[in-house]
């Protein structure tokens, strides 16, 4: 096993954020590397269905996540031109009795918080803001990458 048991994570959304709480949760050392001078979400609404919300189960964060969200009963399918219902598509009790979990709707600024909140609490995740990555490496057992800075980062794995 190789000594630098680090993971680099390039950017801070959603993805790269779950990325860092899943890893650092083992006790893996993750440094997140994002390029806008703030840790911030891009977009607004986010729809989570059944087998995003085990994940942030697995995660320990599904309750916090379900409290930002919206649980809808059904969502209805309309006509484009006059508007009249085509069909109504449970989603309540129906979807939570099926799948063990709800469909959720979330703001994203809301999800990017609980993630944020997540690695926050976790010793072995470093996030650093205001940083690009301009090249990385393949040294076959590790990786190292290059940023806006000059700085130069060797990591086990580099997540994009």
């Amino acid at each position: 096993m190789q000594e630098n048991q680090t993971a680099l994570i390039a950017g801070g959304g959603l993805g790269g954020l779950t990325a860092a709480v899943a890893l650092g949760q083992t006790g893996r050392r993750v440094k997140v590397i994002e390029r806008a001078e703030a840790f911030a979400p891009i977009g607004y609404g986010i729809q989570l269905g059944p087998n995003a919300l085990h994940m942030f189960d697995k995660l320990g964060l599904a309750e916090e996540v379900l409290r930002y969200s919206s649980l809808a009963e059904d969502v209805l399918v309309r006509d484009a031109i006059t508007g009249e219902s085509i069909a109504r598509i449970p989603m309540g009790r129906e979807v939570c009795e099926r799948y063990g979990q709800p469909y959720a709707v979330i703001h994203r600024a809301d999800l990017h918080e609980v993630l944020l909140e997540a690695c926050r609490g976790i010793d072995t995740v470093e996030l650093e803001s205001g940083c690009a990555l301009t090249s990385f490496e393949d040294l076959g057992e590790s990786v190292r990458v290059e940023t806006t800075s000059g700085e130069s980062f060797s990591a086990a794995a580099l997540i994009g």
